[in-house]
C-alpha cells in the first residue's frame, strides 16, 4: 500500500525545509505533524475506496457475463422444441431483476449501505492479509 510507505517515511524525520518553514511561521511541530498524519490517513482511505470500487465493478462484470452467457444458452435451448422461448423467459426475467439491483448497488458510492459494505470488505481484506503473514 502506497499510503503505508508514505506513513513510514513521515514517521522518520520531517524534511529540513518543512522544519525551517514551521519555525519561521511559528507553527508548533505537533500541529503540522498531526495535520500530516491526518492527510496520510485520508489519502490511504481514498486509495482503499478506489480499490474497493474497482473490486465491486469486477464482481458486476462477472455477474453480467454469467447472466448473458446462461441467458443465451437457456433461450437457445428453449427455442429448440417449438421455436418459442417459453419456459426460459421467467427465470431470466427474475435473474435480470437481480442483475439490475446489482448494477444499482454498484453505482451508489455513498450512504450507509455503501459504508457498511466498504467496512466489511476492508475487514475481510485485513484478515486475509494477516493470514498471509503467518
Amino acid at each position: 500500500m502506497a499510503g503505508t510507505e508514505e506513513r513510514k517515511r513521515a514517521k522518520k524525520r520531517p524534511p529540513k525545509e518543512l522544519v525551517e518553514m514551521t519555525h519561521e511561521l511559528s507553527i508548533p511541530s505537533r500541529t503540522w505533524w498531526g495535520t500530516e498524519q491526518r492527510w496520510l490517513d485520508e489519502r490511504e482511505n481514498e486509495e482503499e475506496e478506489r480499490v474497493f470500487r474497482a473490486y465491486r465493478r469486477q464482481l458486476l462484470r462477472l455477474h453480467l457475463v454469467l447472466y448473458i452467457g446462461i441467458a443465451g444458452f437457456a433461450l437457445l435451448w428453449s427455442l429448440f422444441p417449438g421455436g418459442v422461448p417459453s419456459w426460459a423467459i421467467y427465470p431470466l426475467l427474475a435473474w435480470g431483476i437481480g442483475v439490475a439491483a446489482h448494477i444499482w448497488a454498484v453505482s451508489k458510492n455513498q450512504g450507509d449501505e455503501y459504508e457498511r459494505s466498504f467496512q466489511r470488505w476492508r475487514f475481510h481484506r485485513q484478515m486475509a492479509h494477516k493470514r498471509e503473514l503467518r
